[in-house]
């Protein structure tokens, strides 16, 4: 008992000490079946004396002698989600807790890698799903080739989504996110074992939220064509965590995507270029204007009302007419009229601001030039640049109009209030506190 002793700290604990004692009396010889060591087991998870996850792996320790023989039976237990083989009542949500730490309590090196032949011995897709869970509490980043090995375990039902391939994402994903190593140790799609599985892997990359997975996909999307649209979307989601040099890679990605073979694809590609505004796509989406899909036509228009802020009907002509104007004005007159907003003359910087706010093609890189107008000594200017944001709609200078609706005269505060408004589209009073939380993690959020 000196095991049991060492937890010995109350008169309680003492109780229980003494009722595990009992329990455990028989365990001295060994189990003689699966039958009894699974009634012993029963016995422990649901006495009172069992309330934690150090007694339980005390009492598990001394069950029997090799120590994998409890573990085979609890694993059998988890995947069966009952204590006992004859049915009886679900496991507690303590008891689901206790087993899983319990397994893998001694050796958890020695528990995982017999994690495959124990679970082709259950043979049950639910078994496959036990293992990612315990994979993911008592493994790390180094059992990356672990999970590809149960992952293609065979004869355990279909690769689906609600079972094994989202325990499957959830686990590699969070490898991913916590230990950049990990992707050290992930397959090549071409030498994947099966295919079902690439997907899963290439959603779980999207999930890690580090920029080392651009390049793996970026890598795989130009070597492997299998499942196009799926590394588009973990592409997608993973660029607002791009670096700067993988930026313009990324954007072209998408821009030679708009002419695949498959319409989802290009419509995804489309979809995902609207929302970063990728005004360079602009003559590619306007060519698409012509195709005989009306949904695709839609998610084009959508995506050019995004990318210019002009509503403007789907016609290829029109919208043809106006990039080329609007790129003549962008290569011949932008460049002064950038410059001429660090004039000291307060009338030539306002009728600057006034011309660039009329054309939004490339809104992004012109709204900040404007916004440094809101840091102006005249009132006047600072008003004049809540107006010119307002009319070019570009939300990435929300964070500088709220600090002037927080901060500034009643004038400019008013302006810049409307300005948000018009921007995000949302109806709030002029409380700074309220914009500042209904900002929170935009423009991710209104994508």
């Amino acid at each position: 008992m000196a095991a049991l002793g060492s937890i010995v700290r109350s008169p309680r604990a003492l109780a229980a000490s003494i009722a595990l004692a009992v329990l455990l009396a028989p365990a001295a010889a060994g189990p003689r079946d699966d039958a009894e060591l699974r009634e012993r087991i029963a016995a422990l998870l649901e006495s009172p004396a069992v309330s934690g996850g150090e007694t339980m792996a005390t009492a598990v320790r001394r069950l029997s002698e090799p120590a994998e023989d409890a573990e085979r039976m609890l694993f059998r237990i988890a995947v069966e989600d009952r204590t006992r083989a004859d049915a009886g009542a679900p496991l507690t949500s303590a008891q689901r807790q206790i087993v899983r730490e319990v397994l893998g309590f001694g050796n958890r090196r020695r528990f995982l890698a017999s994690l495959p032949r124990t679970v082709r011995a259950e043979g049950t897709a639910r078994a496959r799903v036990v293992a990612f869970e315990l994979i993911a509490l008592h493994g790390g980043a180094a059992d990356v080739p672990l999970l590809f090995e149960l992952a293609a375990t065979d004869g355990l039902g279909a690769w689906s989504r609600p079972s094994g391939a989202e325990a499957f994402e959830s686990t590699l994903g969070s490898f991913l996110a916590g230990d950049e190593r990990a992707f050290d140790l992930l397959p090549a799609p071409g030498e994947m074992r099966d295919d079902a599985v690439l997907p899963s892997m290439l959603r779980a990359i999207g999930r890690s939220g580090r920029p080392r997975g651009i390049s793996v996909l970026l890598d795989g999307l130009e070597r492997e064509p299998r499942s196009t649209g799926v590394f588009l979307a973990q592409l997608a989601r993973l660029s607002p965590v791009a670096a700067p040099a993988q930026d313009e890679i990324l954007r072209q990605s998408f821009r030679t995507a708009l002419e695949h073979e498959h319409e989802g694809v290009r419509k995804s590609a489309a979809v995902h270029l609207g929302r970063i505004r990728d005004a360079a796509a602009v003559p590619a989406l306007i060519a698409m204007l012509e195709t005989d899909s009306s949904g695709l036509r839609r998610t084009v228009h959508w995506s050019l009302e995004r990318i210019t802020g002009l509503s403007m009907r789907d016609d290829p002509r029109r919208r043809a007419v106006w990039y080329a104007e609007e790129r003549q004005w962008l290569d011949t007159r932008a460049a002064e009229l950038l410059d001429a907003l660090g004039s000291d003359d307060d009338a030539a910087v306002a009728a600057a601001a006034g011309e660039l706010s009329l054309h939004p093609l490339e809104r992004d890189r012109i709204a900040p030039a404007i916004s440094t107008l809101l840091g102006h000594e005249s009132d006047s200017l600072r008003g004049i640049a809540c107006d010119c944001l307002a009319q070019l709609g570009s939300d990435c200078v929300l964070g500088a109009l709220l600090d002037a609706m927080a901060n500034d005269a009643d004038d400019v505060h008013r302006r810049a209030w409307r300005a948000l408004g018009r921007i995000t589209g949302l109806d709030l009073p002029p409380d700074a506190d309220r914009w500042a939380r209904a900002l929170q993690g935009w423009p991710e959020a209104s994508r």
